[in-house]
């Protein structure tokens, strides 16, 4: 119990200087006179590489500090409360949550449907992760192409081995089992809000996944089949 209680307190001490440092590592991206092709993305690290990584490593540690509200700290309410130890006053509005910032990152899906680490790249299934994972954060998953992202997605999963590979035409590796299988339950749970927020309700919810995994079924009964066949004791 000590130890969290420390633990907490340092986080509430750092927690405004996180919000400076990320916010210092923004990159405007795009046609810089054009407000319409604005994106912002974000740097590792001063002068370090921008990518959807980036972009992730900043959202979720803001998340979990409660740093992406549709408000934001103010350096005045910041040196009054930070005396009595509340980091939570606000202002009415937050760069964190910029349109632009989800702008760009929904720029680095391919025409395959995964996420490369920026615009044009290859897509990669830990890019992939951090790009939908940050669109989730920002409930902006709706800007891109899910029936795309979600094929993409599927066809990671290889059928001799059964694991996941990070890229097409790529071995199976058991570090994609992570990043494929944890956009897969991102992707999973955005599917059941979505559903949800169109009234469908859990009954709903349950139905489609019902029929899904009995499609699976069907798919992986045919594929044992085919295999059966082409197995030779000669």
């Amino acid at each position: 119990r000590e130890a969290g209680e420390l633990a907490l307190n340092l986080l509430s001490e750092k927690r405004l200087p996180l919000y400076a440092f990320f916010l210092s590592l923004r990159e405007r991206q795009g046609t810089h006179d054009d407000e319409e092709d604005e994106r912002i993305a974000f740097r590792m690290h001063h002068d370090g590489e921008i990518d959807v990584r980036a972009s992730y490593c900043i959202l979720a540690p803001c998340k979990l500090l409660g740093l992406i509200d549709e408000t934001a700290p103010t350096s005045s309410e910041k040196k009054i409360n930070h005396a009595k130890g509340d980091t939570s006053s606000i202002i009415s509005s937050n760069p964190l949550l910029a349109p632009s910032i989800a702008k760009h990152i929904s720029a680095c899906q391919t025409h395959e449907g995964g996420f490369g680490a920026e615009p044009h790249n290859e897509a990669h299934g830990g890019y992939t992760f951090c790009a939908l994972a940050s669109l989730r954060i920002l409930n902006a998953v709706e800007q891109i192409d899910v029936d795309n992202l979600r094929g993409w997605l599927a066809r990671r999963q290889m059928g001799y081995e059964g694991g996941f590979c990070g890229r097409t035409n790529k071995l199976v590796d058991g570090c994609y089992s992570f990043w494929q299988g944890g956009a897969m339950a991102v992707l999973d749970e955005w599917d059941r809000g979505a559903t949800e927020m169109k009234g469908g309700g859990s009954e709903m919810i349950e139905g489609e996944r019902e029929k899904k995994e009995e499609e699976y079924e069907e798919e992986l009964d045919e594929e044992e089949e085919w295999e059966r066949s082409e197995i030779s004791f000669d």
